[in-house]
């Protein structure tokens, strides 16, 4: 019967999850292990539940930073626009005005970056590809929410 077993077993296991039943009625859940070198093995020691917290954490903060970020940058960039129309035969303030909303921006962003890198450090991945994941899903929503204003 284990010959049995284990030959459906990899026969099954295709890089996706697959539900195996024992001999006994016991289910586990497999899928293929991550490469060796991807794992980050000083997080290995994380519950799933204190993973989940973090991620809620960082998730919140990420939130709570990006809404920010946005409110700062329609800010300044409805103050140019006021300054525009009272001050439109002043080139001059309003080009220096132009130069500070960008500048303003490409600190926010950077900031933002780093922010995202240390959010996503907290949240203790498992793998450099989750890591790396992760950073690009919180990156891709701050991108969507700042370039129209950028």
């Amino acid at each position: 019967m284990k010959k049995t077993f284990f030959k459906t077993f990899r026969r099954n296991l295709k890089g996706v999850a697959n539900k195996v039943q024992f001999p006994g009625s016991v289910n586990v859940l497999a899928s293929r292990a991550p490469e060796p070198t991807d794992v980050l093995w000083e997080n290995m020691g994380y519950t799933q539940k204190e993973k989940s917290r973090k991620k809620l954490i960082t998730t919140l903060a990420a939130v709570i930073i990006i809404a920010a970020a946005f409110l700062l940058i329609v800010g300044m960039t409805w103050a140019q626009m006021m300054a525009a129309v009272k001050w439109e035969d002043r080139k001059t303030v309003l080009s220096a005005l132009a130069l500070t909303v960008s500048l303003f921006v490409f600190v926010v962003n950077f900031l933002l970056g780093n922010t995202i890198k240390f959010l996503a450090d907290f949240e203790k991945h498992r793998t450099i590809t989750r890591y790396y994941t992760g950073i690009a899903e919180k990156l891709s929503v701050v991108s969507a929410l700042d370039d129209p204003f950028s």
